[in-house]
């Protein structure tokens, strides 16, 4: 019962929520940048792309996907304070992604 209490609060989530992306984000570059040969040719490599805007704002949104795991997982545990926390981090990177692919 105390670590409900301890866990079950929305700072928890926002932290979490906007802590895994970010590790998502680092797998993601630690498996492809030993495909291009370094993290300079991965760099040229997405900028020489069209619109690199459009390939970031596409990336980020893949992510974001882990907190929907997230979010059910603090539904279902019952923490429901964490889960509207990851929710709101979700719409943090929802509205950067909305930003960088429109203006």
């Amino acid at each position: 019962m105390r670590l409900k209490k301890q866990y079950n609060t929305q700072f928890v989530g926002v932290l979490t929520g906007l802590f895994i992306p970010i590790l998502v984000a680092l797998f993601f570059y630690l498996l492809n940048v030993e495909r291009f040969g370094g993290t300079e040719r991965l760099i040229r490599y997405i900028n020489a792309i069209n619109s690199m805007n459009d390939i970031i704002t596409k990336l980020m949104s893949l992510f974001v996907l882990p907190d929907l795991l997230l979010f059910f997982y603090f539904n279902w545990q019952n923490f429901l304070r964490a889960a509207r926390g990851v929710l709101l981090a979700t719409f943090i990177y929802a509205g950067i992604i909305i930003y960088m692919k429109f203006f």
